[in-house]
C-alpha cells in the first residue's frame, strides 16, 4: 500500500532539518513524524484504503502524534461541516459542545 502512496508525492519537503512534509500530486500535505515515518506512512495508505482520506477535501493530514491523526479541512469543507452542525444543534440531534466527527478534524 505504501508504494502506491509514494507514487503519489510530488515533493519531499524537510522542515526544521527534523523531519519531512509530503506534498501530494492533489496538493494535500502530508506531515510525517521526526521518528516512526514507516509506521505512519503505513498507517496512512491504512486509512486511505479504508476511508479513502487522501480523495477527500481536504488541506492537511498530520501524523506527527504517535496516538492521532489530525486533517485539516478545506475551507469549502469547514463551511459545510460548520452548516451542518448548525443545523443539527437547532434541530436537536446534537448538543452545543459535542462534536460531529467521522474522524479527527
Amino acid at each position: 500500500e505504501e508504494p502506491q502512496l509514494l507514487q503519489r508525492v510530488r515533493a519531499f519537503v524537510r522542515v526544521s532539518e527534523r523531519r519531512w512534509n509530503l506534498r501530494l500530486e492533489n496538493g494535500v500535505d502530508v506531515k510525517l513524524p521526526e521518528t516512526g515515518v514507516a509506521k505512519a506512512l503505513s498507517d496512512l495508505a491504512a486509512y486511505d484504503t479504508k476511508y479513502k482520506v487522501l480523495s477527500r477535501d481536504i488541506v492537511s493530514v498530520d501524523l506527527r502524534l504517535p496516538d492521532r491523526v489530525s486533517v485539516e479541512l478545506t475551507e469549502g469543507a469547514a463551511t459545510t461541516k460548520g452548516i451542518a452542525t448548525e443545523a443539527a444543534i437547532k434541530n436537536g440531534v446534537m448538543r452545543t459542545g459535542s462534536s460531529a466527527r467521522g474522524g479527527n478534524t
